[in-house]
């Protein structure tokens, strides 16, 4: 996800001239000094951009800060690397493992972009955004063309809510983080990692703490605490931890009951 200039700045400046009315060479003598015809014509053409000492000027005139015009709103770039990683859909569900689609990085750097690529198509592929009800599930068996098409429908729309939260979850984050539009990787990071917590039921609301913290919980003493105390081996289980089986006891009840409490919490919310 390399940088890159914004595709949109031959469009904005045409906007912010028409929107005031102006013929290019009235809206190149706004700058200082002035900006000839000819040059007002190459930007809104995308032949050109306009010299560092010009964005200050532009910025005042579009209302977009420097940065907007050179790499687009934070949305935009989320929305772009989004529109990306789509081409590179195809490419992943034909690759057997995650390392293979890896593998065809074209550069050692790229190879964490690839990854980050490869998690968000997988968790997306394997997730929905949208509500599965039986009717839907008995519209999957249908061989008619309507319900093929209802059924086509569903996965359009199940991926444009999924896209809708993605892009918006993407850009709270990035802007608490104080990121850019050109952090691309960055960006690209937490939209992977966003994509697997949703598919873990882990969101950002009162329901996906409870469901992270129960998650946790459960794996802690079905297998963390399991795999401190004791070894299996060929059907056998031995114990091999120096602990006391009294605090280990008590210890048990207590995160038992915290389990059952955080249940009760969850059938509430």
């Amino acid at each position: 996800m390399m940088t890159k200039t914004n595709d949109k700045l031959p469009m904005i400046i045409k906007a912010a001239r028409l929107k005031m009315g102006m013929s290019q060479s009235e809206f190149g003598e706004l700058f200082d000094p002035p900006a000839a015809k000819s040059i007002i014509s190459r930007w809104e053409k995308g032949m050109s951009t306009p010299s560092p000492d010009r964005l200050p000027q532009l910025s005042k005139l579009t209302g977009c800060s420097v940065e907007e015009l050179l790499y687009g709103s934070l949305r935009d770039s989320i929305i772009e690397i989004l529109n990306k990683i789509n081409e590179f859909t195809p490419f992943v569900l034909n690759s057997r493992t995650q390392e293979d689609f890896v593998a065809t990085a074209p550069t050692v750097e790229e190879v964490p972009v690839y990854r980050n690529i490869y998690d968000y198509v997988t968790y997306r592929q394997l997730d929905s955004y949208k509500v599965r009800t039986r009717d839907f599930f008995e519209l999957t068996k249908s061989d008619s063309p309507e319900d093929k098409q209802a059924v086509s429908d569903y996965y359009s729309e199940d991926k444009r809510i999924g896209d809708e939260y993605i892009i918006n979850i993407t850009l709270k984050i990035a802007k608490a983080l104080n990121l850019h539009p050109y952090d691309r990787n960055q960006l690209l990071m937490i939209m992977a990692d966003e994509a697997k917590k949703h598919f873990e039921d882990i969101t950002h609301t009162t329901k996906g703490l409870l469901r992270m913290v129960l998650d946790d919980l459960t794996e802690l003493t079905s297998a963390k605490i399991y795999s401190l105390i004791y070894v299996t081996r060929n059907g056998s289980t031995t114990r091999i931890a120096d602990i006391d089986e009294n605090i280990e006891r008590k210890l048990d009840a207590i995160l038992t009951n915290a389990i059952d409490e955080i249940d009760l919490l969850d059938e509430q919310v």
